[in-house]
């Protein structure tokens, strides 16, 4: 697994596994490099190549300085999880190039940073692999930018999107028993990690925490959650609200900070599998 570093990425059960993605075909770089790619479609990919010919800027990511980048665009829905992997083909011979991916909306006539990539790995045929969780409470089309990290670094790249629900919390009720095998992939986190995403509304004077509860085994578990209004998985750099933690082989409780409006969470594993139940009510 690729290090998830720190600032110091009725329910569950329906049959909504293939909205997890697939790998089929997408468009490929056509326009000028400074415009929209072109839009990504959950299921679908698209791809290019980043380098010296790339538009040209300056990076959002402290102490990175002059970079080239390529953008793209996906359309979000509420209640839904987007997980965006970048897979940066390897160059031959052992050797890999870098590069950093990270959301923006455009709102009027600017452009703000939303989020950032959640986790990165390399894989076993050398391409390096990140992935951003992106999560709204409304209807919006982001722009997906993908930027070298160094001037260095140039190579061709697959961007996928996929899309998972948000499990909707209810105080005080305890989910049916869900199965973290039927989860979304999580490809940065393990081989691939399994991983489930909930929501619940809160309010800012009410600190309120999600029980986890294991049944039939005891797989440590990981858990990260973000809070309204960008839900936010970045840990890092990009300014996020997200914390992330280990549950650990038993039960557990997730302590959000509170917040008027929506929280998010993502509770996963690193391969093996669980089931487990959440609940969600206020800290007595």
């Amino acid at each position: 697994m690729g290090p998830i570093h720190r600032r110091l990425p009725p329910y569950l059960l329906l049959p909504l596994l293939a909205a997890c993605g697939g790998d089929g075909g997408g468009p490929t770089e056509l326009a000028p490099p400074c415009a929209i790619q072109g839009a990504v479609i959950p299921g679908a990919t698209a791809a290019g190549r980043l380098g010296a010919s790339s538009c040209a800027g300056v990076s959002d990511i402290p102490a990175t300085g002059p970079t080239n980048f390529a953008r793209w665009t996906v359309t979000i829905h509420p209640d839904t999880v987007y997980i965006v992997p970048a897979r940066l083909l390897s160059l031959g011979n052992g050797t890999s190039w870098y590069g950093k991916l990270l959301a923006y909306s455009g709102e009027g006539s600017d452009t703000l940073l939303r989020t950032g990539y959640w986790g990165w790995a390399h894989r076993a045929d050398g391409d390096v692999l990140e992935e951003m969780l992106v999560a709204d409470t409304g209807t919006r089309e982001l722009i997906v930018h993908l930027e070298r990290a160094t001037l260095s670094d140039s190579g061709h790249y697959q961007l996928e999107v996929r899309r998972r629900p948000m499990l909707q919390l209810t105080p005080g009720v305890t989910t049916p028993q869900l199965a973290l095998e039927g989860g979304c992939p999580l490809r940065t986190a393990g081989t691939p990690g399994r991983a489930l995403f909930f929501k619940y509304a809160g309010t800012a004077t009410i600190t309120r925490q999600v029980s986890v509860a294991q049944f039939g085994g005891s797989v440590n578990l990981y858990y990260a959650w973000a809070s309204s209004p960008r839900i936010n998985f970045a840990c890092w750099y990009a300014g996020g609200d997200c914390n992330l933690g280990v549950g650990g082989p038993a039960s557990f409780a997730i302590t959000p900070a509170p917040v008027d409006g929506l929280t998010g969470g993502a509770l996963f594993t690193l391969g093996p599998v669980a089931t487990v139940t959440l609940k969600v009510d206020a800290v007595p």
